[in-house]
């Protein structure tokens, strides 16, 4: 929210994570909890390091990172991009 200085989104905690967490599965192949490991349990942003953390490496860690705050940025007021994103519909 802070980065788009915003302070309302039309999407909700678990959308934002889940979302941000496809797209760095879609573009880094990178496992993010909320995608794949508890999806739905809770709002964290973590990524999965076992056992590949140390062959990610911190470039593409942060890189990542960075993909998937932007590709959220971009989408807090389109919740229908966001249901594509994770429903596919």
């Amino acid at each position: 929210m802070r980065r788009t200085g915003r302070n309302s989104t039309s999407i909700v905690p678990i959308e934002a994570v889940a979302f941000a967490s496809m797209k760095i599965l879609e573009s880094h192949g990178a496992v993010m909890i909320p995608a794949v490991g508890m999806p739905g349990a809770a709002c964290t942003f973590r990524m999965m390091l076992y056992p590949d953390g140390e062959r990610f490496g911190e470039k593409n860690l942060r890189e990542a990172w960075h993909h998937g705050m932007n590709s959220l940025c971009q989408v807090l007021d389109d919740p229908d991009a966001v249901r594509h994103t994770l429903m596919g519909t």
